[in-house]
């Protein structure tokens, strides 16, 4: 090959690699485009499929009957003091036992919610956040952002009160398919500050 000839061949070379950059990257502007330009009803249906998604993947934790033992771990104090709206997300776990007997822990962000709980209950309802990368392979699996029901004050008797709260929420599930899926938990709470069990309580993982 004359030196012209190969001149020209490292030309060629140079114009097709920029037709190939420049087209890859249109072809990831156009996607990125059409992700913002989609309608509100196209969001819907987006949104709709995820939320099929994550039904299916939670399906074997929602339809289970026994309480499930769990430990929550966050720094109690703290938690309880979060009385305002709007409030921070906190670090906590949550961990269980498998079938296998190992320990599994999920970590997540959590942060109080409610109106008249969250003012009067020792132990307020929460928002929690899960990550979908680390709860792929865990019971947690397929659950996004639930609400966990507490007990609101320390007694057997206040106990009642969330399983009266769980059978409301079963019937419901009966009357229509337009209805929050839920299951009992036996909750453990652990103090991340000092290392010691604050309470064991029954409790509601809420879709």
């Amino acid at each position: 090959m004359t030196s012209i000839a190969r001149k020209i061949a490292i030309l060629l070379a140079i114009a097709l690699g920029i037709v190939f950059v420049t087209g890859t990257a249109t072809a990831q502007g156009k996607a990125k485009k059409n992700e913002k330009e989609m309608t509100a009803e196209e969001k819907a249906e987006a949104d709709h499929a995820k939320a099929l998604k994550r039904a299916q993947l939670s399906e074997a934790l929602f339809t289970g009957v026994q309480p499930i033992d769990i430990t929550l771990t966050t720094n109690i104090k703290r938690i309880r003091s979060d009385k305002q709206d709007q409030a921070p997300w906190r670090n906590a776990v949550f961990s269980y036992t498998d079938t296998d007997g190992k320990v599994v822990q999920v970590p997540a962000m959590i942060r109080t919610r409610g109106i008249w709980r969250l003012k009067n209950c020792e132990f307020p309802p929460l928002r929690i956040n899960f990550k979908s990368e680390v709860t792929k392979g865990t019971l947690l699996q397929g659950i996004d952002k639930p609400k966990l029901v507490n007990y609101c004050k320390d007694t057997d008797d206040h106990e009642q009160y969330i399983l009266q709260e769980a059978q409301l929420y079963r019937i419901y599930n009966l009357l229509t398919p337009a209805s929050h899926r839920m299951r009992v938990l036996r909750i453990t709470y652990a103090d991340s500050a000092s290392g010691k069990v604050h309470a064991k309580r029954l409790g509601i993982l809420l879709e």
